[in-house]
């Protein structure tokens, strides 16, 4: 977090006019893309929900890789990281890198797997067994769903031209990712099936220390004021993402 500095008046004959830059400290996000969560010029979900909830700061995204964007955290480049699993999580992955979260989720991940299959995918788990699939680099499914690890893909895109292509037998990601990127025609084509892998709701994280704990706290209550008057629904609805709304107000 920082401060800006004001920018000195300017005159205008015949009138005296001060131009004074937005004196609020600023927050930067680093975030991924996703569809309908975030875009690379920062509009989506999580930039409308943010913005609301912070209007006491002004607000910066830097939209980045997955795995960059949680560099940057780590370094300081930025305040906090948009769409992490809760701390308590992510820390058992990187444990040299103490981090927080906010209590009030921002989303709520559901995970799928896609395959290509004949037959529905009754023990999605069993089914994995000897076949190739893969999922976004940097998602640790591997820790938070308990899958074996495979392969990582730069972007759902990337994965599901890799599915289509037949480059590997399933992939797996969240179900709103999917549903922006797979057409609903491709899925009759190529006779794929999916199957529930489970959910995650999904917060804000920020490095554990004084101004992290300070946003973080800041956060939780905008989002809570935006859930109380029924505006956070409103933003999910707006996007399309209403299946995704984590119905419970805190971790």
């Amino acid at each position: 977090m920082r401060f800006p500095a004001l920018v000195a008046g300017v005159v205008m004959f015949p009138w005296l006019v001060f131009a004074e830059a937005d004196s609020r400290p600023v927050v930067s996000f680093s975030v991924s893309v996703w569809p309908a969560l975030m875009a690379s010029d920062g509009r989506g979900l999580f930039s409308d929900l943010i913005s609301q909830a912070l209007p006491q700061y002004q607000i910066e995204y830097q939209v980045v890789p997955w795995r960059r964007a949680t560099q940057m955290l780590v370094a300081g480049d930025v305040d906090g990281q948009i769409g992490t699993y809760r701390a308590a999580l992510i820390n058992q992955v990187d444990p040299g890198n103490v981090k927080i979260s906010n209590r009030v989720p921002i989303y709520l991940e559901r995970v799928e797997v896609w395959c290509h299959s004949g037959r529905a995918l009754a023990n999605w788990r069993v089914e994995l067994r000897g076949l190739s699939y893969a999922w976004p680099r940097g998602y640790d499914y591997d820790v938070h769903f308990a899958i074996p690890k495979a392969m990582e893909v730069h972007d759902t895109e990337q994965g599901i031209r890799m599915l289509l292509a037949r480059r590997i037998d399933c992939y797996i990601d969240d179900s709103g990712d999917i549903a922006h990127r797979l057409p609903m025609d491709a899925v009759q084509a190529h006779r794929l099936n999916t199957a529930p892998i489970g959910s995650h709701p999904l917060f804000v994280t920020f490095m554990d220390h004084e101004q992290g704990r300070e946003i973080a706290q800041a956060l939780d209550a905008g989002l809570t004021r935006l859930r109380a008057t029924g505006e956070a629904r409103r933003l999910f609805t707006k996007w399309g993402v209403l299946k995704n709304y984590p119905e419970s107000s805190a971790d």
